[in-house]
């Protein structure tokens, strides 16, 4: 799926779209397995137009009697292995106290919500997410050591608890149905903008991105010679923490990366994350500053997750190659480099123990888009971009920012410390940018440049 609602190669989503219901039918679903082996999950309803309706995070999953919860901290180990938990999916209005007594027994912290009516659409989703799953197992948290398996979803009566059949209220193709965590037999993307739901109507409508909206995946444009980061507001698909969000805003930072120029960017502070290649049959899980953070090239032309190559489009948590003042500088190089330069290049950011990141491509309908997502972030830490009451966070850009320019605000309307991530709202968490070409690169003159953008900002360029 394009921008914004591409995955991120470091997690796992699962999805259920089922039929709404009417009421006269009584159904409602149940959720019922083991806790991944992870250090962040999130299980969402979303509506028709894959907007967020509700949500349960891992810290607030009551785990089934005789179980524990992963992410309760110490004492309990984050791979404990009775880890069985069971969530119940109601339609919007029913009491939980009407329900059958087996339901009534789930914890209403482990309760989400469905849509009640169509006005959100014919359908809704439920969506699963795992981040950063550990060494060994797939990247839901399934399988493994452990031989996990993945949770179990049934549609049930509400009013008595017996299951009912589900295949009359999948909207699933039958060409997508793989069985969940598993990755496509072939590496030929799917084109899902030509996938028909089983009510008939067209996939990328459920996703609210009409190929005939010009520029819907357009971000903001930059400053010449900069690369500033923004919050959108909230998009279809978006992951978020609360319904509402506090502030109607999608949970990552974002910009456009120019396809014919190199891009430099430094988080002066890299947020500390849940280490997983760490964790022993003893270690329980730590709220850090974040569970998990990357940084995620998309556009108009396919990427790959290759990590440690230089054609990799996505980087996550080690890979960032946090250096010893705890910052990171990512180099994103374009796609339209020739192979000469590109080696001179390479070698300039292996020098410099940079990351590298192959840049995307754009065209009439989305710029190349680098996203930051920063999971389970500790709501202490300053560095995050939802505000909270410890923080400001960074406030999302609202009304219309397509390009080209007629077509909404000019970039003036939304840049400054007001909109823009910077060390005002985020420390040295703030990830800053400039883009320049390989001759500025080889010379030193774009990473002094770099520097200097950070100071003008009231940052520095390493945090330690």
């Amino acid at each position: 799926m394009r921008f914004p609602l591409q995955a991120d190669p470091h997690a796992a989503y699962s999805y259920v779209i089922p039929s709404v219901s009417p009421a006269s039918d009584h159904v409602a679903f149940t959720v019922k397995g083991p806790a991944p082996y992870a250090p962040w999950t999130s299980w969402m309803v979303y509506t028709g137009k894959a907007q967020p309706f509700s949500v349960v995070g891992k810290s607030e999953i009551a785990p089934d009697a005789g179980n524990v919860n992963p992410w309760s901290g110490a004492p309990t180990a984050i791979s404990a292995p009775s880890r069985d938990f069971t969530l119940l999916v109601l339609p919007k209005g029913v009491d939980q106290s009407t329900t059958a007594k087996s339901l009534q027994a789930i914890p209403p912290s482990n309760v989400l919500r469905s849509p009640s009516d169509t006005s959100g659409g014919p359908m809704w989703l439920l969506a699963n997410r795992v981040y950063a799953a550990f060494p060994g197992y797939n990247r839901g948290g399934s399988g493994g050591p452990a031989d996990s398996p993945f949770p179990v979803v049934r549609a049930v009566d509400y009013t008595t608890g017996e299951s009912i059949p589900c295949g009359p209220l999948n909207q699933l193709p039958e060409v997508v149905q793989t069985p969940p965590t598993s990755p496509p037999a072939t590496h030929t993307p799917l084109a899902r903008n030509n996938l028909v739901l089983k009510n008939g109507l067209p996939f990328d409508r459920l996703l609210s991105s009409d190929s005939s909206a010009q520029g819907f995946q357009f971000a903001p444009p930059n400053p010449k010679g900069l690369i500033v980061f923004t919050r959108p507001p909230l998009l279809p698909g978006a992951d978020v923490s609360a319904i509402p969000p506090k502030d109607n805003c999608a949970g990552y930072l974002g910009t456009p990366t120019p396809t014919g120029q190199i891009s430099l960017i430094r988080m002066p502070h890299v947020a500390t994350y849940f280490d997983t290649k760490r964790v022993t049959p003893e270690t329980p899980y730590v709220q850090n500053e974040a569970d998990f953070i990357s940084f995620t090239q998309y556009g108009s032309a396919v990427g790959v997750y290759r990590p440690g190559t230089l054609f990799t489009t996505s980087l996550g948590d080690a890979e960032l190659n946090v250096d010893a003042s705890g910052g990171s500088t990512i180099l994103v190089w374009p796609r339209s480099l020739g192979a000469a330069d590109r080696q001179k290049v390479v070698a300039y950011a292996k020098e410099h123990g940079f990351a590298i990141m192959r840049g995307g491509a754009a065209n009439e309908l989305t710029t190349a888009n680098l996203l930051i997502r920063m999971k389970g972030a500790s709501p202490t830490y300053k560095g995050a971009y939802a505000p909270d009451a410890n923080r400001t966070g960074v406030p999302c850009y609202f009304g219309t920012v397509q390009q080209p320019a007629h077509a909404g605000k000019p970039w003036s309307a939304v840049t400054g410390t007001k909109f823009a991530a910077s060390p005002a709202n985020l420390g040295a968490g703030a990830p800053q940018g400039v883009s320049g070409s390989s001759s500025e690169l080889l010379d030193g003159s774009l990473l002094s440049a770099l520097k200097a953008h950070i100071r003008s900002t009231g940052g520095s360029y390493s945090a330690g």
